[in-house]
């Protein structure tokens, strides 16, 4: 039996142990699936313990940049993000990938008109910031890119090596003063189960046009209802979630999944549990 499993803190809120087992189950490929909370301080050890008993596993938050420091390979992708999500255990060697960045493209690939020339507002400058901020670089035009983090000098130290740092600002939360055309949340605020909290004001939303989710968890967030209510464009987190999961599912496993497939899993794994209800 082939061990995989997912790693972050916390990873309660996370569907990926329901979807990966009923597929192994489906499939009939004889594979388990397990979500660890691995603390920052014991990543090291973990990753020792996964090139010894481990095929593979997925990285969520926080430990999708600190991951690639013990990796023994990573594609192209990571190297251009500095973001790892997927990890392959070949004959003892680590090798990462990221399937956030195609995720991402995959779920705004209709937004070309609303990206292009327009003024961008992030909130969250962790991991899948690098892998959302790489894929709008690579295939779209922005005005402007604004990040917002909690202590911007920490986190301008941290990107530095990246090579689009230099075409956004990054701010603290209380600088915002000008409007922006399009908003994206790649911090965990409004993820399960703190399902009232935004990372960005009303007022901010109501002047924005299109609203944009990382968080899957619930589906609707607090902040997808809000703009969804004003009447703006919005995407959720869930087609991000689901593309990468089918990407990430055929590095480990060499299975072949589909969109439908991995969505209905999604929701079924709703149903029987008591998070991301609406």
């Amino acid at each position: 039996m082939k061990f995989f499993g997912l790693i972050g803190r916390p990873v309660g809120q996370s569907t990926g142990q329901f979807i990966f087992n009923r597929i192994f189950s489906s499939k009939g490929y004889d594979s388990i699936y397990i979500s660890m909370d691995i603390a920052k301080e014991n990543l090291q050890r973990f990753a020792q313990f996964a090139s010894e008993t481990m095929s593979g596993f997925n990285v969520t938050m926080p430990h999708k940049v600190d991951i690639i420091k013990l990796l023994d390979s990573y594609d192209p992708v990571v190297t251009s993000t500095l973001s790892c999500n997927t990890v392959v255990n070949s004959e003892g060697n680590l090798n990462g990938y990221n399937t956030d960045y195609s995720g991402f493209l995959k779920s705004i690939v209709s937004l070309k008109n609303e990206i292009n020339g327009k003024r961008i507002l992030i909130a969250g400058t962790g991991g899948i910031f690098r892998s959302v901020c790489t894929a709008l670089f690579s295939e779209f035009r922005p005005e402007s890119v604004t990040a917002l983090s909690r202590n911007p000098e920490a986190a301008e130290m941290k990107l530095s090596s990246l090579p689009w740092l230099n075409r956004i600002r990054i701010s603290n939360y209380e600088n915002i003063d000008e409007e922006y055309h399009v908003i994206i949340n790649c911090s965990p605020v409004g993820m399960y189960p703190d399902v009232l909290s935004m990372p960005f004001s009303e007022s901010m939303v109501l002047r924005s046009e299109t609203v944009i989710d990382t968080v899957y968890n619930p589906y609707e967030t607090a902040l997808i209802k809000t703009g969804a209510r004003n009447g703006k464009r919005c995407i959720t987190g869930l087609d991000l979630y689901i593309y990468q999961a089918v990407e990430s599912l055929k590095i480990l496993t060499g299975i072949a999944s589909t969109y439908s497939e991995v969505r209905g899993l999604v929701e079924e794994a709703w149903k029987s549990r008591e998070f991301g209800k609406n």
